[in-house]
């Protein structure tokens, strides 16, 4: 497929004008996706608990988050569709094989870990976050259990393990649509609980009561951390290729909107909740997730904290699941069939989430710097450089944007480091 012979462009692009050819050689088999679980898949992929914790970040004006989320899902879209032109036909599309086919089958260890690095900073601090949320929710039970018994050590170690590895053994992502989609109802939920809380306040205290609401307020600070946020949760593309090829008639129109789909409904999520956040707590909000704000005593901040908790649940697994298959791609060099290496996979994985809890923080704080730096290079730096690699300056038009996207990622890697430097100890979230 490589070499002139037959293009990507020219087999799945250009020749249907009304993007009905398909994408995707479907899996055979019964298993296959709807277009309503695979929205929900790559949903769950997004976001999480995020919602709860953005509030913090919107300092940097209302108007300037809503551009910030406007940008990223700008960058996404473009970033997917110049992806979606090096996928062939029969073929897989995961960024190793993609990789492979660029760069003649060298360092093809190089997408799997920067993939691995990335969701592995997510799952430390979901891990930390799911353990704190569970603690909370049963208080009372674990409270009551004798101390000899070592609860903590049940908590942290042996409830990750048990309800987190089985899913490595899931085969394909299709086994995932069910979690995913109570995962989704449930996030849903917990931000109808956040907004039916900000209803009430503004019934009481009215909207802005000491008019401190900042509408526009360009301090770097507070805008990079609302994009670092942001940026993660719209991240999704290692997930598409196990998601679409599973997909009922993966045509090029019905990924598409997938794509759309998911990024609206995580872009109106994130502001959702943030706003409400935000404009209720402005005056403290900091990393603490915004549930822990709400009135201890009220039923929906009982059903919102639940909601955090099972979509927490519903990310970690999917996260384990697909980082166990990116090790067993860089030990087998392709494959991710094997099932021991992803149950060892998947528990060295759940056990370093663990250990995370007591690692140096000087370890943590360049860890974090590193994968919050792949985030952006993974989603906005790597396509464009399969699309050139592969095609060139056959199309003017994706030529173009893949050295616009290429720019902004060197721009936004740099900007990102400088940033750290100068505002080294005091982010919010990173």
């Amino acid at each position: 497929m490589i070499g002139g012979d037959i293009f990507v462009n020219d087999m799945i692009c250009e020749q249907n004008e009304k993007k009905k050819s398909t994408l995707y050689c479907n899996i055979k088999g019964d298993n296959k996706l709807s277009l309503e679980m695979g929205f929900f898949i790559v949903l769950n992929c997004a976001v999480s608990t995020g919602p709860f914790y953005i509030g913090a970040t919107l300092q940097c004006g209302v108007i300037i988050a809503l551009l910030v989320v406007a940008f990223v899902m700008t960058l996404t879209i473009m970033s997917y569709q110049l992806l979606q032109r090096t996928w062939i036909f029969e073929d897989n599309f995961s960024y190793q094989e993609i990789w492979n086919k660029c760069f003649k089958n060298k360092y093809t260890w190089v997408p799997c870990t920067l993939i691995i690095c990335a969701y592995t900073s997510i799952t430390m601090a979901g891990n930390a976050e799911l353990l704190y949320d569970f603690r909370i929710a049963f208080k009372k039970q674990i409270t009551s259990i004798p101390k000899s018994l070592n609860i903590d050590f049940f908590i942290d170690v042996i409830i990750p393990l048990v309800f987190q590895v089985p899913f490595a053994l899931i085969e394909e992502i299709s086994g995932f649509a069910k979690l995913s989609m109570v995962g989704k109802i449930a996030l849903i939920v917990g931000v109808s609980c956040i907004a039916y809380e900000f209803i009430v306040y503004t019934s009481i205290y009215g909207f802005d009561p000491d008019g401190k609401i900042s509408y526009w307020n360009p301090n770097i600070f507070y805008i990079f951390e609302c994009f670092l946020s942001i940026n993660a949760v719209f991240f999704v593309h290692p997930i598409l290729n196990y998601v679409f090829s599973n997909l009922e008639n993966p045509t090029e129109n019905r990924c598409m909107k997938i794509i759309w789909g998911y990024s609206t409904a995580t872009g109106l999520l994130m502001l959702i909740a943030g706003y409400c956040a935000y404009f209720m707590y402005l005056d403290t909000m900091t990393l603490v997730d915004v549930i822990y704000y709400l009135p201890a005593n009220k039923l929906h901040s009982t059903i919102a904290r639940f909601g955090s908790l099972i979509s927490n649940t519903a990310l970690m697994n999917l996260y384990i699941w697909l980082n166990s298959r990116e090790v067993c791609k860089i030990l087998y060099l392709k494959s991710d069939k094997s099932r021991v290496c992803r149950i060892i996979s998947a528990i060295t994985l759940i056990l370093f989430n663990i250990a995370s809890g007591v690692m140096s923080e000087i370890f943590i704080f360049f860890f974090k710097i590193f994968a919050n730096a792949t985030f952006i290079i993974l989603a906005y730096g790597i396509p464009p450089i399969f699309y050139l690699k592969l095609y060139g300056k056959s199309n003017l038009k994706w030529f173009r944007s893949s050295i616009f996207l290429i720019a902004i990622t060197i721009i936004l890697v740099v900007a990102y480091l400088a940033y750290k430097i100068k505002y080294s100890g005091q982010s919010l979230f990173w």
